[in-house]
């Protein structure tokens, strides 16, 4: 199943602190008649592209480029068009581990062949992550259910980094 629409608000946390994907409603759609995201919406969102697995891949790394920087990156015809570029995210936020923002890197590839195949091989690389640096993202004591908890309910304050990156 390929979501189309991941973005922080469509990511919930559950009681028990599993982050759960919700609003289908894209997916339902077959990923035509509703307008993509900016910012969270593959490239090939924007055309007449079969989605793959990939796209939701591209949506997953926007998602937590916002959550672990707290700057939307831009669209991804902008990125692709050459009319914005993407900060690294460890630039934004120092804390990121430098395994983690290549991982966001390469999921933001506008080029879908330079993703990674779907959302089992981005699970695998985050275990990995995880496992290699004692249980967070790359930020001490920050796991990605508490990034994604903490982007929903904007208690994180962006870096200055981010902040003078947003009022640009």
């Amino acid at each position: 199943v390929i979501h189309g629409d991941i973005k922080p608000e469509n990511i919930k946390i559950a009681p028990d602190g599993r982050a759960v994907l919700v609003d289908l409603g894209f997916t339902a759609q077959n990923g035509r008649g509703v307008p993509p995201t900016p910012g969270y919406a593959a490239p090939e969102l924007y055309g007449s592209s079969v989605l793959d697995p990939r796209s939701d891949v591209y949506s997953f790394g926007a998602t937590l480029y916002t959550l672990l920087t707290g700057v939307v990156p831009p669209s991804s015809v902008d990125l692709a068009t050459g009319a914005a570029s993407l900060i690294p995210a460890r630039q934004l936020n120092p804390q990121i581990s430098a395994e983690t923002d290549r991982l966001i890197q390469q999921s933001l590839q506008t080029n879908r062949n330079a993703r990674l195949p779907g959302m089992n091989a981005v699970n695998a690389a985050l275990t990995a992550a995880y496992t290699r640096l004692g249980g967070g993202v790359g930020i001490p004591g920050v796991t990605v259910a508490t990034a994604v908890g903490v982007g929903l309910t904007q208690a994180a304050q962006p870096s200055p980094a981010a902040a003078a990156s947003s009022a640009r």
